[in-house]
């Protein structure tokens, strides 16, 4: 609350940053100072409110578009990969030489392995 609005700029503050990168911040904050001082004189707070809810509309979409250019990437990454998928067989051991403790198991049956 300031004395002397509309005479004066509003006080402001971004209270909730989650999701929001310190740039948007800053740009937001610039956005709220460069509006404030354009509209002096004049009842403001709605066109702050407008201006602020245009530029998180223009960052939102900014992020779908990333967003979607990632899934763009990936898609033609696994498609340009193809089927060459290799194994390395030597990641896999015998399963005697493995270290298993069976009697942990309550549902463990030994009859079950053989057949």
């Amino acid at each position: 609350y300031v004395e002397n609005y509309p005479d004066e700029a509003p006080l402001y503050e971004i209270v909730s940053q989650e999701n929001l990168e310190c740039t948007d911040t800053s740009s937001l904050l610039t956005l709220l100072e460069e509006q404030a001082q354009e509209n002096l004189g004049m009842v403001m707070i709605f066109t702050l409110v407008s201006g602020v809810q245009d530029k998180l509309n223009e960052i939102v979409d900014q992020l779908f578009e990333r967003d979607h250019n990632l899934d763009t990437s990936d898609i033609r990454f696994l498609e340009e990969a193809g089927n060459n998928v290799e194994v390395d067989e030597s990641l896999f051991q015998e399963l005697d030489d493995l270290d298993l403790d069976d009697e942990d198991d309550p549902d463990y049956n030994p009859i079950d392995i053989e057949s």
